[in-house]
């Protein structure tokens, strides 16, 4: 199981380091765990003794970083370390009183030099870009080898330069994400097959109830938050609906009938097949319900395979499957990129570490113990990665719907982006503030819809009247 041969893993490199095995039975071992051999090595190098540094000058960068479920990131930035006595990377989150983004925002405001690499969620980059906060990364490994990894997650860090027009890579896509379904395997009597629409899930998930034999019908994310534009942008695209005109990206179209219909939809989960606390789920609160055992299905995204699988915090290790999103809802396109801080005074630092994380031994490592769908795409060929996580070999099955690609390919092709804008903050919450408002009951969706428009056009004004400001005094 995945928790157990993690265990195991933790073991074997302590007796390592230790001197208790030898570099051959280190290998050894880890080959009847499924470890993939080049990642084995690399693990196996680090436990041996350190680099020195080969000059007097030793390079300090910091990478702030999303968040880290394993403690995977501070471990392979001990591994670069190592390996790179030169360059010594610290690990690094946002300051407690901040999100994420805001706290980026007010360092590279200030023009602050740290932290050196940044963690970009993928509706960043717009803003990132515009503002040049970023620098593009013209190197030509990443050039040389951009045809490697998966090229939607590419796409979406590709923008025209604001000086030239040229289309240029601005970050590293570290890893993405697809929301996907989960499912349970155990009511094959109930259930002999994924659902294939909503109205096939709530079905399912009331005969599943109705027998008594799972709390909750169908777990997601509706809490004030990010996680909430991903799921509604989701329903919307089964339902025809969107944001914004997908031609005309500054005219919003929320206040439709197809958008009511599916905020509707939603706010019926609310306390039927889904728990009437849903307004207050995050991704962590969600999968609590489903490692639980109390749900039947759950809206998430691909890492939660692997904690699905982890023997030390799962009742439903042995009995859940993955399937695409019901009704043609194209997934959310997520994922973290790492690019380097304009205003960084160790930018070829910054790039060693970035191009040391793309790498196959960091791709396979954030792909084993983080579940990560990560961007190299050999990865999903490994079969010793495929042993270690099953997601990927669910994953690299042919398509039913495009049988010359892998069912990854198929979904990343078909999946969407939040609004990408350079005011996407202001965006996300007038969604999240007006989506929550209906699920809680305290606006009627079409009410919650109408205020939405009126609030996204005011957003879209002040940010086309911000930008015009920035054109004309550059």
């Amino acid at each position: 199981m995945f928790g157990s041969r993690q265990a195991i893993l933790n073991q074997l490199l302590e007796q390592r380091r230790t001197g208790y095995l030898t570099r051959r039975t280190f290998l050894k071992r880890t080959s009847e765990i499924g470890l993939a051999g080049s990642l084995a090595s690399m693990l196996l190098e680090a436990c041996e003794q350190e680099k020195q540094p080969t000059s007097n000058k030793v390079t300090k960068i910091i990478w702030q970083t999303e968040d880290d479920h394993y403690g995977t990131f501070n471990f392979l930035v001990r591994m670069f370390n190592r390996f790179h006595p030169d360059i010594q990377v610290q690990a690094t989150k946002a300051q407690s009183h901040c999100n994420p983004h805001d706290d980026l925002v007010s360092k590279l405001q200030a023009h602050q030099g740290s932290p050196d690499v940044l963690s970009l969620d993928v509706p960043w980059m717009d803003e990132f870009v515009r503002n040049g906060w970023i620098i593009p990364l013209t190197n030509s490994w990443l050039q040389a080898n951009a045809k490697n990894y998966l090229q939607k997650p590419l796409q979406a860090v590709t923008f025209p330069n604001p000086e030239t027009g040229q289309r240029q890579i601005w970050a590293a896509p570290l890893h993405t994400d697809i929301g996907l379904l989960y499912y349970r395997k155990d009511f094959s009597d109930l259930i002999s097959r994924p659902p294939q629409t909503w109205t096939d899930l709530e079905a399912m998930a009331r005969v599943v109830q109705k027998e008594g034999r799972c709390k909750w019908g169908y777990v997601w994310q509706g809490k004030k938050y990010d996680g909430l534009v991903c799921d509604f942008v989701e329903v919307l695209s089964s339902y025809n609906a969107s944001i914004f005109d997908p031609h005309a990206p500054q005219v919003v179209t929320i206040n439709s009938p197809e958008a009511l219909a599916a905020l509707s939809e939603m706010v019926s989960w609310v306390g039927t097949i889904s728990p009437p606390t849903t307004p207050t789920f995050g991704e962590y609160e969600t999968v609590d319900q489903w490692l639980g055992r109390n749900a039947v299905f759950m809206r998430c995204w691909p890492n939660i395979s692997a904690w699905s699988k982890d023997a030390s915090q799962s009742l439903v290790r042995h009995t859940f499957d993955i399937a695409p999103l019901p009704s043609g809802a194209k997934s959310c396109l997520g994922g973290w990129q790492l690019a380097i801080n304009r205003y960084s005074q160790n930018q070829e630092a910054a790039w060693q570490f970035i191009q040391w994380m793309l790498q196959r031994e960091a791709q396979q490592y954030l792909a084993v113990k983080e579940g990560f769908t990560v961007t190299l795409a050999s990865i999903y060929k490994d079969k010793r990665v495929q042993t270690w996580n099953p997601l990927f070999a669910f994953l690299d099955q042919p398509s039913t719907f495009s049988p010359k690609k892998s069912l990854l390919e198929t979904l990343l092709d078909n999946a969407q982006l939040r609004p990408v804008l350079p005011c996407f903050s202001q965006v996300a919450s007038a969604i999240e503030s007006h989506v929550n408002a209906a699920l809680i009951g305290s606006e009627k969706p079409a009410i919650a819809l109408q205020r939405l428009q009126t609030e996204l056009q005011d957003v879209m004004q002040r940010c086309q009247t911000v930008s015009k400001l920035v054109c004309a005094s550059s």
